[in-house]
């Protein structure tokens, strides 16, 4: 495991590199994390996922957004189309320091999103894993600040809370506008050949995202949705110390990996390479 930062120095991303445990197979994933409190529910998982996958024969490579954890820049600097900007620049990153052939994605929640957006735009993926992405941003918005409410109520903390934020994660006006113009369910391309949809949400989400696999259903070579209910490890309960490792859903992405891979290393490679 190799921290280190990576892009020009005035907008300098701070990432860490899992190199591959078997040689041989070329092949890279960029982890895409969620944004603010869920970011940091989430990194253990995450870490450990990246671990797994690297144990795998993957190069893996986790990064901060600009703006977000070890990153330059502040809090308020953070918006959706500059962290698609940062999810090419990583992939870039991946590609020209590991000479990886083929490139695949794992985007949580807002970085499923932001995963979703660069691979339509600008990135050419092999495989994309979409873990209860943020689909619709209006909804997204309205569950956050519910959310926040009810952590000000539990906590006695709404004297100190301003109101452009969430759970303490700055929430500027141009993020607030780009979610609000954000859905999913109308991607005009596929974002990958191969695509794994985690999710079991009952609520408003969870309908975003069946519209949201249903159109990926009918754009994708090979799509598959598995309902894996329980595992919210961004959601926190009050009073809960110790952040989860969501062991279901690890397994099931190293189980549907394992599968590509094999598949990977019976054809003929796939040049990773950035969309113009």
């Amino acid at each position: 495991m190799r921290p280190y930062f990576f892009g020009p120095p005035e907008r300098q991303l701070f990432a860490v590199h899992h190199p591959a445990q078997i040689a041989g197979r070329r092949h890279g994933a960029v982890i895409c994390y969620p944004w603010g409190h869920e970011y940091v529910n989430s990194l253990r998982g995450c870490r450990q996922l990246a671990a797994r996958l690297a144990r795998l024969g993957m190069d893996v490579l986790r990064f901060d957004y600009y703006g977000t954890g070890d990153s330059a820049g502040q809090g308020e600097d953070a918006s959706l189309s500059t962290c698609v900007e940062d999810v090419v620049r990583a992939t870039e990153e991946l590609v020209s320091s590991c000479g990886v052939r083929t490139v695949s994605m794992i985007g949580v929640r807002w970085g499923g999103c932001v995963a979703s957006l660069a691979a339509t735009l600008r990135v050419e993926l092999e495989n994309l894993v979409l873990w209860e992405p943020v689909v619709a941003g209006r909804t997204y918005l309205g569950e956050s600040r519910a959310r926040h409410a009810a952590f000000l109520a539990s906590e006695r903390q709404a004297a100190y809370s301003g109101p452009h934020e969430i759970m303490g994660f700055p929430l500027p006006p141009t993020l607030v506008a780009e979610l609000e113009a954000t859905d999913l369910s109308s991607i005009g391309r596929s974002p990958a050949p191969h695509v794994l949809l985690l999710g079991d949400e009952q609520d408003e989400t969870g309908r975003a995202q069946r519209a949201f696999g249903a159109r990926l259903a009918a754009l994708c070579d090979d799509f598959d949705h598995r309902r894996l209910p329980g595992q919210g490890i961004w959601i926190r309960e009050v009073g809960q110390e110790r952040a989860l490792v969501p062991t279901s859903i690890l397994d099931a992405i190293l189980e549907w990996f394992t599968s590509r891979l094999a598949a990977g290393d019976q054809s003929a490679p796939h040049a990773a390479s950035n969309r113009t």
